[in-house]
């Protein structure tokens, strides 16, 4: 047994060794499929710049294909697969992966253009199956999951996902007990430009044993039924999709993550940004989700449809533009968890729109500055809703009050700022909250919201990067420590304060809105709370030394550390916690 298991080693040793390298072009592969036919497992084919009409199948193989340098730009834009001219109009992708590939399978530092989809029979729970035109620029299915790294995806469409379309587990459709098995594809730092998901794309299904039914989902990438992708730095801009999902689609039990993307400029029916539907529930966090445009369906920035319940959080949610939820829509039994969000300057509706009668959570959110017609304002609430809004700062949302409800409408709302929304801070069906549950109603005092710096003000000494100079800030927001005293945060992705016994620690205090509760939170007011307190359990000691060495000259803006906010962890911060040290607060 054990020799065996040494000469299976030893093979597997020796396929990798001798992986083989193809250079493409040369005269024995003039094309890239022709090397990919070659190619075995582990394979690597390296492409020069150029522009190659062809469009390729990996035909189940890991192999990694790219550029001669995907981390050059330059390199990538001109290193291009140029998919318009199909040998057989039915397949018209510029990329397939169709025979099980895993993340193994890698496309790397190509331009991916002029593709226009593929027919493939769909079926899902609620519909039986029918022809779409699937993946402009690349097309997944039969449970293939590869690895789609530092492309730029650009100019191409389809009636589904004009960039991408991924297809997982069409097995179980029928049984919504039994869901479908998971995949989880990769798609990491490209760059999706101008790609459609049309209905009217001109091109016929090759036969009619099935219905044709386009619907235009997906402008960008659609992830259909079971696909757990992870979806992370990309750049999405000003793709369109006819109905949902300008920049993406998630639909049917697909999770997985979508977090540190630019999603700019898209435009759809429903969902201009992001668009997530039918048992789905992603982890969103950390986007920029900026000027996309769902028109008067919904959602503006963020749609969120059918007992979906993803996590939103810590993301940036700007100038998006819808009647219906400006910067976020939620609908049908959905229930997402809506926290640390900064949803601001929205455009021609509220920040948040709540169709949904399940108790989502708004927690920590800042919503402000959204232009809203008379009702809407910062959050909308239809009948039936129920929402718990927690810890917010909703202020000066255009002639909208701050909290909305419809006849029918309920919230639980405790611990919020809601101030200078011109029609009021909440309307008759909602009723007076403000000096009751711990509401207020006062300027937030932000450092400069008209620049995008949403933190909140405190007395102490600040520096002022305008004028160079430290300059004494006699204003403290009242927003500081002014969230629920009680409230734990409670999962993984939260900065959690800890006694020494390693336990929540008691009374926590945590301020209102975006930056509540996280490391980025604002400066604690000077002879109020403790500056150098930075794990923000009531006294200045040894943990805290713990944190701050951890940082020692980190730069940036999302440190707890940098107590003087110039970016810079250094001497200065460390005079400022010596200042404190062994202070604690009267409440510990």
């Amino acid at each position: 047994m054990k020799l065996f298991l040494l000469i299976i080693s030893f093979a597997l040793c020796v396929s990798e060794v001798y992986a083989k390298t193809y250079n493409i072009p040369d005269v024995q592969f003039p094309t890239i499929q022709s090397a990919i036919n070659d190619a075995n497992h582990n394979d690597v084919i390296i492409v020069s710049p150029g522009r190659y009409k062809e469009n390729i199948d990996f035909l189940g193989k890991a192999i990694m294909l790219r550029s001669v340098e995907p981390n050059d730009a330059n390199i990538v834009e001109i290193t291009i697969i140029d998919g318009n001219e199909p040998n057989d109009p039915n397949f018209g992708s510029t990329v397939t992966f169709r025979n099980g590939e895993d993340v193994n399978s890698v496309l790397s530092g190509f331009t991916i253009t002029g593709g226009t989809g593929s027919w493939l029979v769909i079926a899902w729970e609620y519909h039986e199956p029918y022809w779409n035109r699937c993946g402009g620029g690349v097309v997944c299915y039969n449970m293939s999951s590869p690895t789609i790294n530092k492309n730029i995806i650009r100019d191409n469409i389809a009636g589904e996902g004009g960039g991408v379309y991924i297809y997982g587990d069409p097995v179980n459709i029928n049984n919504p007990s039994n869901p479908p098995v998971h995949i989880e594809p990769v798609i990491r730092n490209n760059r999706f430009i101008s790609n459609r998901a049309v209905q009217d794309h001109n091109y016929l299904p090759p036969d009619t044993e099935y219905a044709f039914e386009e619907h235009g989902d997906g402008g960008a990438i659609v992830c259909f039924q079971g696909v757990d992708a992870i979806v992370t730095g990309n750049i999405i801009e000003e793709n369109h999709a006819d109905y949902y999902g300008g920049g993406m689609h998630f639909r049917q039990w697909s999770h997985g993550e979508i977090s540190n993307n630019q999603i700019l400029g898209n435009d759809s029916a429903l969902g201009g940004g992001i668009h997530i539907t039918y048992f789905s529930s992603p982890l969103i966090n950390n986007n920029l989700v900026k000027s996309n445009t769902s028109g008067g369906f919904g959602g503006g920035g963020v749609y969120i449809y059918f007992y979906s319940n993803p996590i939103v959080i810590e993301n940036v949610i700007t100038q998006n533009e819808s009647t219906n939820g400006a910067g976020m829509g939620i609908y049908w039994s959905s229930q997402p968890t809506i926290r640390n969000n900064l949803i601001v300057k929205n455009i021609n509706g509220s920040g948040i729109l709540n169709k949904s009668n399940s108790p989502l959570l708004i927690i920590n959110n800042t919503i402000a500055d959204n232009s809203a017609d008379i009702w809407g304002g910062g959050i909308e609430l239809y009948e039936g809703t129920c929402p718990i809004i927690e810890n917010n700062i909703i202020v000066s949302n255009g002639d909208g009050y701050g909290v909305y409800g419809y006849s029918g409408a309920s919230a639980v709302i405790r611990y919020n700022d809601v101030w200078g929304n011109l029609s009021g801070g909440y309307n008759m069906e909602i009723g007076v909250q403000c000096g009751i549950n711990g509401n207020i109603s006062a300027d937030p005092c932000f450092i400069d919201d008209a620049n995008d710096d949403y933190h909140l003000r405190s007395n102490g000494w600040r520096w002022d990067a305008m004028r160079d100079r430290w300059d004494w800030d006699d204003v403290t927001s009242r927003c500081i420590d002014a969230g629920n005293p009680g409230y734990v945060l409670g999962d993984e992705l939260d900065f959690v304060p800890e006694d020494p016994n390693g336990q929540y620690a008691e009374n926590l205090r945590i301020n209102m809105g975006f930056y509540g509760g996280t490391e980025e939170a604002s400066l604690p007011p000077y002879k109020w709370s403790l500056v150098g307190d930075i794990n923000n359990d009531g006294a200045v000691n040894m943990a805290d030394v713990d944190f701050f060495h951890q940082s020692w000259l980190d730069t940036g803006s999302n440190t707890p550390t940098d107590f003087n906010r110039n970016h810079t962890v250094n001497f200065i911060d460390f005079a400022i916690l010596a200042a404190d040290w062994l202070n604690q607060t009267a409440w510990r």
